[in-house]
């Protein structure tokens, strides 16, 4: 293996109180850092601790490309892997193995696993293919990495675990203290469009959080008159950024685009029916800028990182947390010349679930009835208004001038042309 990769202070701090945990016997950790707080930085601490005496570890992931971002962090890092992912398998002897949870559930579990690292874990509560894998391997220890660890049921108690999903939260560093220290960008939100959603209904998602019914989402939402004003306020407020688009359906997210190139702005659609060529090639074309706008529905909420992305246009209203929380996340990395990032929040997010930089419900949900009610509670002090000219958002109370303030979701920023 090469030299490891330099730590930051709070990826120490939270390695080391990790390890702690684990020390004082408790078997199953989340490790809580925002989006590009570097969780694979800190996984590959992790896998080194482990290797050098002896252990064989599984990192397992739930998307295809989350696997192949790992595996290439882990070349780069000169640390010998296998991959156990459909027909991609290979070296299934190694130390230290990259797994798709769907093969898992097909193919069984490796021998002589002595950790288990889980990325993007919040998915492990509402996932059968996660719980009977920890059930499983109720004797191994396992660490789990997420942006979002306040899913619901993640700290619920399982009788096969005799215990907890997760026991112990550890926190890393807040996206208000990495936006302070440099590590992240702060957000700008302009909120120039809220839909009419009183006839969509809101049904339970995949992961336990409540959110609205996709079907119904889209037919409330894809219409001309609206993408209309999608690319009016991006001409508008974003023009020139790069930027990536959350739309609600395949046909939303082509029809944004279409609306784009009939503007003259180079514009591209992704979503899962892509191959691996054809994705790669249209995210290459992203990453050099010869596609200013890439839209998609739900493919680039985790896993994908293009740190120049600089505006982020939410199409797709959402209830979710979970799901707002990592799809900002996108614009949050810097980047030479980004001094910001810009939220063009058409779906009224913005204004339901408040700044993405505010600060997080960080604790386990155990399942209980009256936890979202109290975690929606406890997120939303900003109580976001959109200013009635120019749209942008700021704190309930808080006066906008042209020298500016700093505040949740601001960074100094002066008012946009008609003040607030």
């Amino acid at each position: 293996m090469s030299a490891p990769t330099q730590l930051r202070p709070y990826q120490e701090r939270a390695l080391h109180e990790t390890r702690s945990a684990l020390a004082r016997g408790v078997r199953r950790v989340l490790a809580y850092m925002p989006t590009g707080g570097g969780k694979t930085v800190s996984a590959e601490a992790m896998i080194r601790g482990a290797v050098a005496k002896g252990k064989r570890v599984l990192f397992i992931a739930n998307r295809k490309q989350l696997v192949a971002q790992a595996s290439a962090h882990l070349t780069r890092a000169g640390i010998p892997h296998g991959i156990l992912q459909g027909d991609n398998t290979r070296s299934l002897d190694a130390k230290v193995l990259v797994c798709s949870i769907d093969t898992i559930a097909v193919r069984g579990i490796p021998d002589d696993v002595a950790l288990l690292i889980i990325d993007e874990a919040h998915a492990a509560a509402g996932s059968k293919k996660y719980r009977e894998l920890m059930f499983k391997l109720n004797r191994v220890p396992v660490i789990g990495l997420s942006a979002t660890p306040f899913a619901p049921g993640l700290g619920k108690h399982y009788d096969e675990l005799r215990g907890p999903l997760f026991e112990e939260l550890v926190i890393g560093a807040t996206i208000r203290e990495l936006v302070e220290l440099g590590n992240l960008v702060d957000v700008e939100c302009y909120a120039p469009a809220d839909p009419d959603l009183s006839g969509v209904r809101t049904q339970r998602g995949i992961g336990g959080e409540l959110d609205y019914s996709e079907t119904q989402l889209a037919e409330a939402v894809d219409k001309p008159q609206l993408i209309g004003d999608i690319v009016q306020h991006w001409f508008k407020l974003a023009r020139g950024k790069q930027t990536v688009v959350f739309a609600t359906s395949i046909a939303h997210s082509q029809h944004i685009v279409t609306e784009f190139i009939r503007a003259g702005i180079a514009a591209a659609h992704i979503d899962y029916h892509f191959d691996d060529d054809e994705r790669a090639a249209v995210l290459d074309r992203f990453a050099r800028g010869e596609t200013m706008i890439l839209a998609n529905v739900g493919l680039l909420a985790e896993g994908w990182d293009c740190p120049a992305t600089e505006c982020m246009i939410l199409a797709r209203p959402t209830k979710s947390l979970i799901r707002y929380i990592q799809m900002v996340g996108r614009v949050l990395r810097p980047h030479p010349g980004k001094e910001r990032a810009v939220l063009l929040d058409h779906s009224g997010t913005v204004l339901r679930l408040g700044f993405a930089t505010d600060d997080l419900p960080l604790e386990l949900d155990d399942g209980k009835a009256n936890a979202s009610a109290r975690k929606k509670e406890e997120r939303k002090p900003s109580e976001p208004k959109a200013c009635p000219s120019c749209k942008f958002v700021r704190p309930a109370g808080v006066h906008v001038s042209r020298i500016g303030i700093k505040a949740p979701g601001m960074i100094g920023v002066m008012a946009p042309l008609g003040g607030v």
